[in-house]
């Protein structure tokens, strides 16, 4: 790689690659930095995912809402979700009382 013109004769070439391409390294840390705040704020689990089995059927069976939403006021994505990991991850569980 040459370097053209006086500007950039003395400096080393990690330098010279930085202050060449400041543009597209500061518009490259903007674009991930966009992209992991909006990947912590907006996808946000939900509360039933890291819950055992037993917690689900628990909360599934009963309409109180032990301090979330209950059971029947979920939004119909949020209960498919929740039936769908009772289902997948909880298909050894039996039901102790």
């Amino acid at each position: 790689m040459t370097r053209k013109g006086k500007k950039y004769q003395g400096y080393p070439l990690w330098r010279y690659i930085i202050n060449r391409y400041a543009g597209i390294i500061t518009a490259s840390l903007v674009i991930l930095s966009v992209w992991i705040i909006y990947e912590v704020t907006y996808q946000e689990p939900d509360f039933f995912e890291k819950w055992s089995c037993a917690e689900l059927n628990r909360y599934m069976l009963n309409d109180e809402g032990y301090g979330y939403t209950p059971h029947s006021q979920l939004t119909e994505d949020q209960h498919n979700k929740l039936h769908e990991i009772f289902f997948n991850d909880c298909k050894d569980y039996t039901h102790e009382p």
